[in-house]
């Protein structure tokens, strides 16, 4: 994606906007336990875990895609240093 260019104006409109919509209120973050558990694997694909820890939390996002279909629900995790880690 392209870096949009903002003009001033622009930067001070949309400043407002947000301000005035303040998106920071109306987060959650995750309910489910499916889904805390997959918020804890972030840190991982961003590699700031050792092997170790990264083996661990794999493991633990496998444990919350067994629940998810245990119960009828539909689990995607990311998989991009998965085959690193565990090969």
């Amino acid at each position: 994606m392209a870096k949009r260019n903002w003009t001033p104006e622009q930067r001070r409109t949309q400043g407002e906007k947000i301000r005035h919509w303040k998106p920071w209120q109306k987060s959650t973050g995750p309910r489910t336990t499916a889904g805390k558990q997959k918020t804890r694997l972030n840190a991982l694909w961003e590699k700031y875990y050792d092997f170790e820890q990264a083996t661990s939390a794999i493991e633990c996002h496998k444990r919350a895609a067994q629940e998810a279909r245990d119960n009828g629900l539909k689990y995607r995790y990311k998989v991009k240093y998965t085959n690193k880690i565990l090969n």
